[in-house]
């Protein structure tokens, strides 16, 4: 019996062995598990700190481009403003130019239409007193 014993204590010894190493593996495995545990937990943290980071540079890119684009139609809206006054102010000045030419024209038509009356006055006097001259230089012909 004693080599049964002995057969039994190194099986007991080996059973105790091996569940040290499977104790062992099981404590290394579990450290794995954990790690990666960790690992995984510190990358989600890592995914969302870089999406949180992007997400807050993305809403900065948006308010600059909206800030830009509302400028740009700021000054679109300005420059149709002004264009719309300039094209006003020089319609007002191209319709005080036109009165300005047509008093003018008025002026000249008038000045021209008296002129014309004081030349046609003028003739027909000339015209008058010729006529004149001429019957009294029939009758001096006449008489003489």
């Amino acid at each position: 019996m004693s080599e049964k014993k002995q057969t039994q204590k190194e099986k007991l010894v080996a059973a105790e062995k091996e569940c040290h190493f499977l104790k062992q593996t099981i404590i290394a495995l579990r450290e794995q598990l954990e790690q990666l545990a960790q690992d995984g937990e510190q990358l989600r943290q890592q995914a969302v700190a870089e999406a949180h980071s992007e997400i807050i540079q993305l809403k900065s890119t948006i308010t600059a481009l909206r800030d830009e684009m509302e400028n740009i139609a700021f000054e679109n809206k300005r420059d149709v403003q002004n264009a719309v006054a300039d094209g006003s102010a020089e319609n007002s000045q191209l319709q005080k130019t036109i009165a300005a030419l047509r008093e003018e024209l008025e002026h000249y038509r008038l000045s021209s239409d008296e002129r014309t009356a004081d030349l046609s006055l003028g003739f027909t006097q000339e015209r008058s007193q010729l006529q004149d001259t001429i019957q009294n230089l029939r009758k001096k012909l006449e008489q003489a």
